[in-house]
């Protein structure tokens, strides 16, 4: 019968503690009687509250939970003795809050993105920027970039479709034929400059010019369109800044005197960037709020989802939003994010944090109680089959009586198992049933024997080297 745990009657150990707060946890405890454990634990309210003087029934941060812990256990199991294990689950705050990234572009930035004029002419443009500059991002992220885009004089943004390069392809079928069908056709202007229907940068003007007459024929003078459009070659598309002078569109050689450093916010929605909602000031006072700012979360998941419902009637089910508004706390007010998915008909918001289960083993080192990988295990029938095979040659005698009755015989005779013996062993099955287990990883493996105990154990760990060895 195996035997789960040893008694040891022993002299009472005087319990000192270095931390204040918790002395009150070594309060009555004995310690005349010692075992070596191993427990399963679920915390209670009372754990949380009363015996760590918790606000909260849950642990901040698992860093907090792996340092508060050990006092509780110090408390439970004071007669446990090293080598005892105990599993702990525990209530912990799994942080949602949202990742703001905060980036001012360099020179650097602009050109290797094809920005020669070292700025970006406009947010859809730097909404496909931040896809390349980001490529790791996640949906719910926010991204808070300072670069410099055109700001001043009036600005018409437009991007060439289909129909556009049919249109390209027709008009400028005599003067370019063979590039302007091959336009027409893909949709596209062929850069390359070996292709027979390579266009120029010339060229491109031109067609941009003759499809701007017919699409804005009434053009303000001095007024900039920014043009974007698809190349094949090159990146697979450009940009092209105009103005219309003198009846014509021309390239704007200007254009570096109408930018300006803004700083602006954007939100992946999800494989692609969009601006937050940005509340103004008449938002908040028609929500109900006295100054231009929230100060309690509660209210925000609340009305704010009231508002999206009301901008967003006819939402979808899944539709993600992402609402920029001000935060009053401690003194001070902050620009922050809260967003929401829509669920059952209405906007839900997307907590900053959600409280969770979350387990770690302790293990009880030189009296401390600290977090543990040890995995328990007990060998099967086909361990003692697989180690009796493999050690035929090395120990006859030894495996002979393994395959024979099952267990080690540990008597002392001459198919007895010495312990470097079972140790190697051991080790031989660790290393076969766990053949990718990490560095540092540790084992209490259980077997049958035979002599003065039905069971006997090994503590073992992963080396540095590789090796499995007996953990001291």
């Amino acid at each position: 019968m195996k035997k789960i745990f040893t008694l040891i009657v022993g002299l009472t150990a005087l319990l000192s503690v270095g931390c204040d707060p918790m002395d009150d946890i070594y309060d009555d405890i004995d310690t005349s009687i010692q075992v070596n454990g191993n427990e399963n634990l679920v915390l209670s309210s009372e754990d949380y509250t009363e015996t760590l003087k918790l606000t909260n029934e849950y642990f901040s941060d698992l860093d907090f939970a792996k340092d508060t812990i050990p006092f509780l256990l110090n408390s439970k199991y004071p007669a446990f003795t090293d080598g005892s294990l105990v599993n702990v689950t525990f209530n912990l705050n799994n942080s949602n809050s949202i990742a703001v990234k905060v980036d001012t572009l360099v020179d650097d930035n602009y050109t290797e993105n094809g920005y020669s004029g070292k700025y970006i002419p406009t947010n859809n443009e730097t909404k496909s920027f931040l896809e390349d500059f980001y490529p790791d991002s996640k949906k719910g992220d926010v991204a808070e970039l300072t670069y410099s885009k055109i700001t001043e004089g009036d600005v018409i943004v437009y991007k060439l479709t289909s129909s556009n390069f049919e249109f390209i392809g027709e008009a400028l079928a005599d003067k370019y034929p063979g590039p302007a069908e091959n336009a027409g056709n893909y949709g596209s202007f062929d850069i390359n400059t070996d292709s027979q229907n390579y266009w120029s940068e010339d060229m491109i003007l031109d067609a941009l010019d003759v499809l701007l007459q017919d699409r804005y024929p009434n053009a303000s003078e001095d007024q900039t369109f920014v043009i974007s459009y698809k190349t094949y070659g090159g990146s697979g598309s450009a940009t092209s800044v105009l103005i219309y002078n003198n009846s014509n569109f021309v390239i704007d050689t200007n254009v570096a005197s109408k930018t300006s450093q803004v700083t602006e916010s954007f939100v992946n929605y999800g494989g692609y960037w969009e601006m937050p909602i940005e509340l103004v000031e008449q938002d908040y006072y028609d929500m109900g709020q006295r100054y231009a700012n929230f100060d309690d979360k509660d209210e925000v998941a609340y009305k704010l989802g009231l508002f999206l419902e009301n901008k967003y009637t006819y939402a979808e089910e899944g539709d993600f939003a992402a609402v920029k508004y001000n935060f009053y706390s401690d003194g001070s007010t902050e620009t922050t994010y809260a967003e929401f998915n829509f669920t059952d008909g209405k906007f839900v918001y997307i907590p900053d944090a959600t409280i969770g289960e979350s387990s770690i083993q302790f293990g009880l080192e030189n009296g401390v109680w600290v977090p543990d990988n040890t995995i328990q295990y007990t060998m099967t029938s086909a361990d003692y089959d697989a180690i009796a095979e493999e050690f035929a040659s090395t120990y006859p005698d030894q495996a002979s009586n393994l395959g024979s009755y099952g267990n080690f015989n540990r008597q002392g005779s001459s198919s007895s198992w010495t312990d470097e013996m079972m140790v190697e062993v051991v080790a031989f099955l660790l290393n076969k049933n766990n053949p990718n287990a990490e560095v540092g990883q540790k084992f209490v493996v259980t077997y049958k024997s035979y002599g003065n105990s039905d069971t006997e154990s090994l503590n073992m760990i992963k080396s540095e080297n590789g090796d499995w060895v007996v953990k001291e």
